[in-house]
This record gives structure tokens, C-alpha cells and sequence, in this order.
């Protein structure tokens, strides 16, 4: 069975209401219902389980910048000396 996690400001996809009807209501603010829905495993879930605005994204914290054409040089140099004669 696919239930939909019906929330406020959760994930709306209507070709989704349309093919799967059981909704289940949800509060996306509620760590340890979102947890408890997770780990139920009588159902296919689909939706926005869990959302922090105060915290950063999953892509905030593992995003690496990208070093400058400089620090490329520089990082190349670094890594060729250690095997300089």
C-alpha cells in the first residue's frame, strides 16, 4: 500500500493525488512523527517527512567551493614537490 503525506506546505504532485488516493495527515515539523512514519514498515510513504527552516539543507553542508585557476596552481605544485628529486 502507497499512502501520500498530506501536509500544508508539503510536496504537491496532482498527477500523485490522482493515482494514489490514501493520504495520510502529516506535520512536516514533527521530528519524532516523522520518524515513527519512517520506520513503520506496513506502508510505502511518499512525501515530505521532516523540514527545519533554521537548519541548512543537506546541499549547504556538503557543497565544497570550487578553487580558483590559482589555488589549482598552486595545489598541483604542492603535490608535484613531494615527489621532486
Amino acid at each position: 500500500m502507497v499512502e501520500l503525506l498530506d501536509a500544508p506546505d508539503g510536496i504537491r504532485v496532482e498527477s500523485l493525488d490522482k493515482i494514489y488516493t490514501n493520504k495520510v495527515p502529516h506535520d512536516p515539523s514533527d521530528l519524532g512523527a516523522a520518524r515513527a512514519l519512517a520506520e513503520d514498515g506496513s506502508a510505502i510513504r511518499l512525501g515530505l517527512f521532516f523540514r527545519d527552516a533554521s537548519l541548512p539543507r543537506y546541499e549547504e553542508t556538503r557543497s565544497v567551493r570550487k578553487p580558483t585557476a590559482r589555488e589549482r596552481m598552486g595545489l598541483l605544485d604542492e603535490e608535484l614537490e613531494r615527489y621532486a628529486v
